[in-house]
């Protein structure tokens, strides 16, 4: 296993704010995401989420740029750093990835696992973006309990209201308070 490259957040957020300022003109929202938005003193990339508001200029501007595109995805290299942008088709979407996408993994792992003790579950794919009513139910394809989403109960899609909601908190979490080492995720890695 490879180790990541690491990136001084100076040198980060100075490519970040090179390709925001490319895309924002063709976007309804745009965000830096991950361990930029999070305060990490290094990061090993820099991750966007988009909105456009006009896909094909904002295509082209990464084509510009170098970067290759999917449909959800962009990823460029600037300087060296990987970036990815994630495309949003709308203010629902926009706002899950935008909370996916900050991170840290342990903070969306215990952020999972929560609301699985509410019966919720937290969707950002297939078209169910947001927080959803869950059901847990034997699945005997890969024998284990899964939670199954109710597509017509979702609760939230805002990113606020999400941790708010499965955390039990009456204020918004800052990302700087998502990063694994504040996380349970992390308590669990320790006592592995």
């Amino acid at each position: 296993m490879s180790v990541a490259e690491k990136y001084e957040k100076e040198k980060a957020w100075d490519v970040a704010y090179r390709v925001m300022e490319k895309i924002m003109p063709h976007c309804e929202n745009s965000e830096v995401c991950g361990g930029l938005r999070r305060g990490n003193e290094t990061v090993h990339d820099i991750d966007i989420v988009a909105q456009p508001n006009d896909f094909f200029s904002i295509s082209t501007k990464v084509g510009q740029l170098g970067g290759k595109c999917t449909p959800s995805k962009y990823s460029l290299n600037i300087d060296g750093i990987p970036v990815e942008i994630f495309i949003a088709n709308d203010e629902k979407m926009f706002d899950v990835l935008k909370l996916v996408r900050t991170g840290s993994a342990g903070f969306n792992f215990e952020l999972a696992m929560k609301a699985h003790e509410k019966d919720l579950t937290l969707k950002y794919s297939n078209g169910l973006y947001g927080l959803y009513a869950a059901v847990q139910g034997w699945d005997s394809k890969v024998r284990k309990f899964k939670y199954y989403c109710n597509p017509l109960r979702r609760l939230h899609w805002k990113e606020d209201d999400m941790i708010m909601t499965v955390l039990d908190e009456e204020e918004y979490l800052d990302p700087h308070n998502r990063n694994v080492q504040n996380s349970i995720f992390s308590r669990i890695l320790e006592d592995a």
